[in-house]
């Protein structure tokens, strides 16, 4: 069986580990010397059941790879092979997020974000992935002083047991704020609407915002309160590199009349995240006013 069959023969939608030259798909080979000599290499699968891909198909179309602090993307494309790196030291935030089956990582600079869709088998392997990444960014990032914090009041939710059981995170990791689940609220302009709005279920779900000193960790989640903390329907993980945040400010939110959006500035990029119309920001900014 030559290597081209045996990709087809293994293939599933999930992520896979490449550790050596039979594991790597061979329109990469122009690069195998390069790509095989990383710490971590990645290969994501198309979009496809098993059942509806026929041999002789390209069945990887990129290879992310973490080598000398960068993350390096092969991209197949009908042109050949794309290559982008984006170096550690320009990384301001990762994200892992998802639901259900359905999962990703996005990595953002200060300009921009790239994404990386995954099925939720993945899980150990894109943890290793963001602690190599993480690893880094605590190294280069800033170590604040942790002042005044909520943890005492809010360790015991199925949500931080949940992100604790998910996340590969060995520091110590303090709560600054809390955003409980909330009903929202259409905005509506009269009163047919508003009539309309009130037979609609749309939430917010719960978020805590915590810093380790040198990140703002965002956790947020549909977490059933009735099975084990690692159940997870919805979920998002960001992780923040503190010195990277120019400004935090909460502005109106226009679809929603009992939210409002909180804004972290990143430069030419952005991260926001609805909250509670009440939501008490003062504790993420006195952290941040260290800096």
């Amino acid at each position: 069986m030559n290597r081209m069959e045996q990709e087809h023969y293994s293939f599933g939608p999930w992520l896979i580990e490449v550790k050596d030259e039979k594991n790597l798909p061979s329109q990469y080979d122009d690069y195998k010397e390069d790509i095989l000599s990383a710490e971590l290499i990645i290969k994501v699968p198309i979009n496809e059941d098993r059942k509806d891909v026929s041999p002789g198909i390209v069945l990887y179309k990129e290879v992310f790879v973490v080598k000398d602090r960068q993350v390096i993307i092969y991209a197949y494309t009908d042109k050949g092979i794309a290559i982008r790196s984006i170096d550690f030291e320009d990384i301001v935030y990762i994200i892992r997020g998802g639901e259900l089956l359905f999962n990703y990582i996005a990595i953002g600079t200060a300009c921009q974000e790239y994404r990386i869709d995954y099925y939720s088998v993945s899980q150990e392997l894109t943890a290793k992935f963001i602690e190599l990444v993480r690893k880094d960014m605590i190294e280069r990032a800033s170590k604040l002083a942790i002042g005044t914090v909520i943890t005492s009041e809010y360790d015991g939710l199925k949500l931080f047991r949940y992100f604790n059981h998910k996340e590969l995170i060995s520091e110590d990791v303090e709560i600054l704020a809390y955003q409980e689940e909330v009903k929202l609220t259409i905005a509506a302009d009269n009163w047919q609407d508003r009539l309309v709005n009130s037979f609609k279920s749309e939430k917010l779900d719960e978020i805590l915002f915590m810093t380790n000193g040198s990140e703002i960790i965002v956790i947020s989640g549909d977490i059933d309160s009735e099975r084990s903390a690692s159940v997870d329907y919805s979920y998002r993980h960001c992780y923040i590199k503190v010195d990277d945040i120019q400004e935090i400010t909460l502005m109106e939110d226009e679809r929603y009349e009992n939210s409002r959006l909180l804004n972290i500035d990143l430069g030419d990029n952005k991260l926001l995240f609805r909250v509670g119309i009440g939501f008490e920001v003062s504790l993420i900014k006195e952290h941040l006013n260290k800096i």
